[in-house]
């Protein structure tokens, strides 16, 4: 049986012209098109009665199955049609044969075609099924078990990978041979597709590729300016490589509401917990509501704030009255709480409430 000379379209003119040599089939300088393939003798219409047929050779031979007839190749071939020429290139190939092999195939089955001089060679094409990259990823993590579980990134390192299979088949995918390295997340592995059936037109092929655990991690819509206090509706959601997410990276939402930013922020980059601070409820050297709460008493004075805070923060805080300085709990805007043993220092001529 005739075996193709080459089945990658790129090398196949090469190869044609090589082989071609090897068995002495004319090569003149330039291919011949397909309404050149024919010799004159085919051209000259239907046979006479008692004369074998001429047979014309189809300008594009595309077949689906595992085997080439002179059917596939030939319009008018009758009966010698389903004669197998050679065996089919794999699935989404195609494979190129010596015109002088064809006429000996068309010779020996009582056919009447002769190549022009200048073909060459005779391109034959199969077709198949396309295995999506989808499948081939589901396999994949399939393969990779618990590892690829939860928020991991495949990222293959031959994304161009092309399987294909033939068109009687189910596109899928199977792995054999994966090796895998925990601590750095890189794999190698066999695809071999289809998953099922015989070997025949079976194809493979290697891959690596590697996990990529990910990160999602707030982040702000819009710029936010200096003290203003971040809500909810300011944050959105960005997706990172946790070796890229540092440990002062803010990761929760909760951490980063309420709280006011430090300095102006970007918007769509990584906060950090530097960048923010409770709101400042209490500036320095602001008048502030000065409290103590005793049993079946509550005292207020007025005092000066000689230094800043935010909700819970501890203040120092002078009496205006006395001048004594005492330290207190912020718990609104310039209103700050005492405790019982700061009182005989803070609230000296303090009102009852």
């Amino acid at each position: 049986m005739p075996r193709p000379i080459r089945r990658s379209p790129l090398a196949a003119p090469i190869a044609a012209l090589a082989l071609g040599l090897l068995v002495a089939v004319p090569l003149p300088a330039r291919a011949a098109s397909p309404s050149e393939s024919q010799s004159p003798s085919s051209s000259q219409g239907a046979p006479r009665p008692g004369q074998p047929p001429v047979v014309v050779l189809r300008s594009h031979i595309v077949v689906s199955g595992g085997r080439v007839t002179l059917g596939d190749m030939f319009s008018g071939a009758g009966k010698a049609g389903d004669q197998t020429f050679a065996a089919a290139p794999a699935p989404g190939q195609s494979a190129y044969f010596l015109s002088g092999d064809v006429y000996a195939a068309t010779e020996a089955a009582g056919l009447i075609w002769r190549p022009n001089a200048a073909l060459r060679a005779i391109k034959v094409t199969r077709q198949g099924r396309d295995v999506p990259a989808s499948t081939i990823r589901k396999a994949l993590r399939a393969a990779l078990g618990a590892a690829a579980k939860g928020t991991v990134e495949l990222q293959i390192a031959n994304p161009s990978l092309h399987l294909v299979v033939a068109t009687e088949e189910a596109p899928t995918a199977r792995v054999r041979n994966l090796n895998f390295d925990p601590q750095s997340g890189h794999f190698s592995a066999t695809l071999v597709a289809p998953a099922n059936g015989s070997n025949a037109g079976r194809q493979s092929l290697q891959v690596y590729g590697r996990l990529v655990h990910l990160l999602r991690i707030p982040t702000l819509r819009e710029q936010v300016a200096t003290g203003q206090v971040i809500t909810a509706g300011d944050l959105r959601w960005m997706t990172l490589p946790s070796a890229q997410v540092s440990p002062n990276v803010v990761t929760s939402a909760a951490t980063l509401v309420g709280m006011a930013a430090r300095d102006s922020l970007a918007p769509g980059r990584p906060i950090l917990v530097s960048d923010v601070q409770r709101p400042v409820l209490v500036r320095q050297g602001a008048l502030v509501n000065m409290t103590l709460v005793m049993p079946n008493m509550v005292l207020t004075a007025i005092g000066k704030a000689l230094t800043p805070g935010g909700l819970s923060d501890v203040i120092e805080v002078q009496n205006t009255q006395s001048l004594k300085i005492v330290a207190a709990r912020v718990t609104g805007p310039n209103e700050v709480r005492l405790w019982p043993n700061a009182a005989p220092m803070a609230l000296q001529a303090a009102s009852l409430d």
